[in-house]
């Protein structure tokens, strides 16, 4: 698995390391029928939406505001 990070960008291996313990909890779910407390929820909830903010590019400051500071 990590042979395979040396062809990967660094935002590609970060989410993908976060994603691991989403899956692990849906899995967890799915096999075990372990229900998710709402922090663990939340949790998986920033992670979807960090991958998606790398995945889309999204920026949290516009690029305008900081290349006048």
């Amino acid at each position: 698995m990590y042979s395979s990070y040396q062809k990967l960008t660094t935002p590609a291996i970060a989410v993908l390391t976060f994603a691991n313990p989403a899956s692990a909890m849906f899995s967890d779910y799915v096999i075990y029928r372990h229900i998710l407390e709402p922090i663990q929820g939340v949790g998986v909830a920033l992670i979807v939406l960090a991958s998606l903010a790398v995945n889309l590019n999204w920026s949290l400051f516009p690029t305008n505001l900081i290349s006048k500071m």
